[in-house]
C-alpha cells in the first residue's frame, strides 16, 4: 500500500533522452491528481456511505478529467484513501491544488466535487458542510461554489 502511495508522491525518475517511448505524464501532475482524488473520495464518504455509484463517478472523473486509465483510476483512489487515513486535515491536499491551479481550475474542481455529491441524488448535511469547507480551503471567491453547483447539474447529468 505504501509503495502505491509513494509512486504517486515521489518525483518521477529523470527521462533518458536516448529513449523515446510513449509520453509519460508530467511528474508534477501526480501529487495534483492524488490531492484532487483525495478530496473527491473524502466528499463521497462524508455521508457515511461510499456507494458504488459514487466510486464509479470518481473513476469516470479521473479518466475523463485527469487522463488516467481505468486501472490507474482505481489505483489512484486506493492511494487517495490511504493518504486520507494518514492525513491530519484536508489542508495538505488543498495546498497542493491551490499552488498549481488558478481560480478557474479550482472552480472546475468544485464542479467535479458537486458531481460526486449529486451522484446518489441526496445532499446530506455532512456533504453540504464538507463541500462548503472545501470551497473555503480552495480559496474560491464568494458565490463560486454555488455557481459551480449550477454548472455541475448540467455537466454531470445522467
Amino acid at each position: 500500500m505504501f509503495d502505491l502511495l509513494r509512486r504517486y508522491l515521489a518525483p518521477a525518475p529523470a527521462a533518458d533522452p536516448a529513449v523515446d517511448d510513449a509520453p509519460a505524464s508530467a511528474p508534477t501532475e501526480e501529487p495534483l491528481r492524488l490531492a484532487a482524488c483525495a478530496l473527491l473520495v473524502e466528499l463521497a464518504r462524508a455521508d457515511g456511505e461510499f456507494t458504488e455509484i459514487e466510486r464509479s463517478h470518481i473513476a469516470d472523473i479521473l479518466v475523463r478529467e485527469f487522463q488516467v486509465t481505468p486501472p490507474g483510476a482505481q489505483e489512484l483512489m486506493t492511494a487517495a484513501d490511504e493518504s486520507l487515513r494518514e492525513a491530519v486535515d484536508l489542508h495538505q491536499f488543498t495546498a497542493v491544488i491551490n499552488a498549481r491551479y488558478g481560480v478557474t481550475e479550482r472552480a472546475t474542481l468544485a464542479e467535479l466535487l458537486w458531481c460526486v455529491v449529486d451522484a446518489d441524488g441526496v445532499l446530506s448535511q455532512h456533504e453540504a458542510s464538507l463541500i462548503r469547507r472545501m470551497g473555503g480551503l480552495l480559496d474560491l471567491p464568494p458565490g463560486a461554489l454555488n455557481a459551480a453547483r449550477a454548472r455541475a447539474l448540467e455537466r454531470c447529468k445522467g
